[in-house]
């Protein structure tokens, strides 16, 4: 006879030939793990990785969408950045390295996650769904995106800072309740589709699912540069703008004119990036930008 097997908090039952039999079971073992230290919070409901800060290791986001932080259910999303060493100490919502939140009872922010390089710089993009939230209307939904860059996601997100927006705009129309993300017209930017199942379009809870081409959407609030720019820090940081699509090339050689380090070599679309140097010591170093039609070559003073 096959038995039964019903999994209950730290024990199994199982039914084996009439008889019962309990087995503790012990907690799973790994290399890492996360928990939010609240009781309901839903700590792991989704989950997905993109590198954030460019830094060529994969960081860990964890969505918590009934996570209470001011708010009854605002939900909460932790990220952990990867290393060399992994994701560190086991994570904990004190030790994230960024958080965001729904800032809104009942908003369940973080319900659904995706990533995507919508901006087309190289860093990926976190994409963050809240389909409860109220903006106007009730349950409308919304979604918001957050950029990265050399430095990460930046300061911890809210609603109020997202690098863009979307709304249902329509009551209990559960705008997010699910994500998609892919370059739909091969533009070399991610494109965003967002679910709302209970839309009503003529049809009652017809449902509709709307796509972004995100390139249009980042151009029509951000001015793409005209003209190629080079520009050093003190610290390592190296900004530089790229006005058509092309390759670029960006190589570091030391006073003596041995080349020490080559960070970016490859093609590149219109706008706006950002590196640091985190390999090379204190010293003179000069930096050479090449592009479409462009050349320059800016002296460093790099302090450590």
């Amino acid at each position: 006879m096959l038995g039964v097997m019903l999994m209950l908090v730290g024990v199994s039952v199982s039914k084996i030939e009439g008889k019962l039999k309990l087995e503790t079971q012990e907690t799973p073992k790994s290399d890492w793990r996360g928990e939010s230290n609240q009781s309901g919070a839903v700590m792991g409901n989704r989950i997905v990785m993109g590198d954030f800060n460019g830094d060529g290791y994969d960081d860990l986001v964890v969505s918590a969408p009934d996570y209470d932080n001011g708010q009854i259910n605002e939900g909460m999303v932790f990220i952990y950045y990867g290393s060399a060493g992994g994701l560190g100490d086991n994570g904990t919502p004190a030790n994230a390295d960024w958080t965001g939140q729904g800032d809104q009872e009942n908003a369940y922010f973080g319900r659904f996650l995706s990533v995507g390089d919508f901006d087309g710089d190289g860093y990926d993009d976190l994409v963050v769904s809240a389909p409860d939230y109220d903006n106007g209307e009730s349950d409308e939904g919304m979604v918001f995106v957050y950029y990265g860059s050399a430095g990460g996601l930046g300061d911890n997100g809210t609603p109020a800072n997202a690098d863009w927006k979307g709304e249902g705009n329509q009551e209990n129309a559960y705008f997010g309740y699910s994500l998609g993300v892919g370059d739909v017209n091969k533009d070399g930017f991610k494109d965003l589709a967002i679910g709302a199942p209970y839309y009503s379009d003529g049809e009652k809870l017809e449902g509709i699912v709307f796509v972004y081409y995100m390139r249009k959407e980042i151009e029509e609030v951000v001015v793409l540069p005209t003209e190629f720019k080079l520009e050093v820090g003190v610290h390592g940081e190296i900004s530089y703008c790229v006005p058509r699509k092309g390759w670029v090339r960006i190589e570091v050689k030391d006073i003596v004119g041995r080349r020490r380090e080559v960070l970016v070599d490859k093609l590149h679309l219109p706008g706006y990036y950002n590196l640091k140097l985190k390999e090379l010591p204190s010293g003179i170093y000069f930096v050479k930008m090449v592009g479409d039609g462009f050349s320059e070559v800016k002296k460093l003073s790099l302090v450590k």
